[in-house]
């Protein structure tokens, strides 16, 4: 069996589509990540806007070549002295929970002004409104390859446990 590999020439039919990234701005691997693919995207033609928060909104400010850049509520971990607290995590549930509900409906503001035929999710769930919309959705991130990764542990550390569990699993699952 051989591998045949197509190159697909999407500078023949250059892009005119408008597409809304929805970035965790927790960090800035999803804002990297993202913008490697809107670069080309760009380079392709689109108008890409950017909805993100925290460190992403100050990344993506600083980037040309954007329709326009949205920021919302940063999400956040719970702090136990110097590392991050599961138990603190939870105990901020009904923070978190209000500032979803906030940050969904000032999504739905920003995908009218948007008008977008595609949004590209990565790690942000606030995506009800947009699939009741019926605008195609995708998701990207690398939970594929954090899943893998900590399944081939036999024995992982119990201190990444929850971790695992309550965060990497779920942007798996999504």
């Amino acid at each position: 069996m051989r591998l045949i590999q197509r190159r697909i020439d999407v500078s023949a039919a250059r892009m005119s589509k408008r597409i809304l990234f929805l970035v965790n701005g927790l960090g800035l691997g999803n804002s990297t990540r993202c913008h490697a693919v809107i670069q080309h995207l760009i380079g392709q033609g689109a108008s890409v806007s950017v909805v993100t928060s925290g460190n992403g909104a100050w990344y993506f400010q600083n980037q040309s070549g954007l329709a326009a850049v949205y920021e919302i509520e940063p999400l956040y971990y719970g702090v136990g002295g110097e590392s991050l607290s599961v138990r603190k995590t939870l105990t901020s549930a009904l923070d978190l929970i209000k500032i979803a509900r906030r940050n969904a409906k000032l999504t739905e503001g920003f995908v009218s002004a948007a008008q977008p035929d595609v949004v590209v999710a990565d790690s942000v769930y606030s995506v009800l409104g947009i699939r009741k919309r019926g605008i195609p959705l995708l998701a990207i991130n690398n939970a594929d390859i954090v899943h893998q990764s900590y399944r081939r542990f036999a024995n992982p550390p119990s201190s990444i446990r929850a971790q695992f569990y309550c965060i990497e699993e779920m942007d798996y699952l999504f």
